[in-house]
């Protein structure tokens, strides 16, 4: 398999399986389902998929492939990219999707080290999905001589669904900083895109001053 094409793929699917986590831990903590999405079009949540490729990445130069090691890697990793992405949501949109100011043992807001724990765990069932999943995706597509015409398709669309849901955000900012439309592409944004839209998406997304 085409490394790029597996890491990909690995996003991707992480990306998934995070939407999944996120939605069923909204649905114990808060008695209702919420759009916990992190891109506009499916169901993906990237920095699942994001830590997920790097724990793959660091998973693999190990020269020790035990438990322990595993869990300080998904925690170490987890805690950076956690920290980072809620950091540049924040400077770049205006934005955050979560604040642990009120719980134990957080960062600045951005990161719980009790999650971390959870996330931990998650890295090691993740060590034990993922080549599992790269072989029957790799397998079925094949069989049909689709995966390279498959990958391909499915990484125009993601390139635009980041795109777009990341110029909608930044649009998003923009009107509330009081910045009118200025060419067709704005306009189209803020027709295609309103504050309504957008509240739907990311429904637990709060604004920062």
């Amino acid at each position: 398999m085409n490394v790029f094409f597996k890491y990909f793929w690995l996003f991707t699917f992480g990306s998934f399986v995070g939407f999944i986590i996120e939605t069923i831990w909204c649905l114990i903590r808060n008695k209702k389902i919420e759009s916990r999405k992190g891109l506009i079009y499916g169901y993906f949540t990237p920095v699942y998929g994001v830590s997920a490729i790097f724990i793959t990445l660091a998973y693999e130069i190990l020269s020790f492939k035990n438990i322990f090691a595993v869990f300080v890697l998904t925690f170490i990793i987890s805690f950076l990219v956690e920290y980072v992405s809620s950091f540049l949501q924040e400077k770049c949109f205006g934005t955050k999707s979560w604040d642990y100011s009120n719980f134990p043992l957080n960062i600045n807001g951005r990161v719980n080290i009790i999650y971390m724990l959870g996330f931990s765990i998650c890295g090691i069932l993740w060590i034990n999905i993922y080549p599992i999943f790269l072989e029957k995706i790799y397998y079925l597509l094949n069989y049909f001589n689709l995966f390279n015409i498959v990958s391909i398709i499915m990484i125009i669309y993601m390139i635009y669904n980041c795109f777009i849901s990341i110029v909608a955000s930044y649009r998003q900012k923009m009107r509330r900083n009081g910045k009118i439309a200025s060419n067709k592409f704005t306009i189209w944004l803020d027709k295609k895109y309103n504050d309504e839209f957008m509240k739907k998406i990311y429904a637990n997304a709060t604004f920062v001053k």
